[in-house]
């Protein structure tokens, strides 16, 4: 069988785009408490702690980072009326489970564009780049 990989990937960026918008709504209405991690995750070796906190923060920065540097093409993008603000979404200030499944899930779709072969800590530029 052979697949097409750019745009597999191109399917996969769109659902990790997709979840994290949908997280992000979570947060906004309150309901991020609700989020919990699947309880038997296969790689949670991998995904200690210390990583789901590292990726929450360095998140929020990147974000904070882009909105920052490119104002005008973020307000256009998500439709900022004139007075309103664009905010990072909080990943950082989530509830511990709530980041790790919001991780997990990420891992999980990532992992399907890396292959069965390769084994890659869900962490740094060179992961979500």
């Amino acid at each position: 069988m052979n697949i097409n990989w750019d745009n597999y990937r191109a399917n996969v960026k769109d659902r990790v785009f997709e979840w994290l918008d949908e997280v992000a709504d979570m947060i906004g209405s309150g309901t991020i408490d609700q989020l919990k991690p699947a309880p038997f995750y296969e790689r949670r070796d991998v995904l200690t702690d210390e990583i789901i906190e590292g990726w929450c923060r360095d998140h929020e920065a990147y974000l904070l980072e882009e909105i920052t540097k490119y104002p005008g093409y973020h307000n256009r993008e998500q439709g900022t009326l004139e007075g309103e603000v664009l905010v990072t979404p909080g990943f950082d200030t989530m509830p511990p489970l709530a980041k790790r499944a919001m991780v997990e899930r990420l891992d999980e779709m990532l992992q399907e564009v890396r292959g069965p072969d390769v084994y890659v800590y869900p962490y740094g530029a060179e992961y979500f780049g």
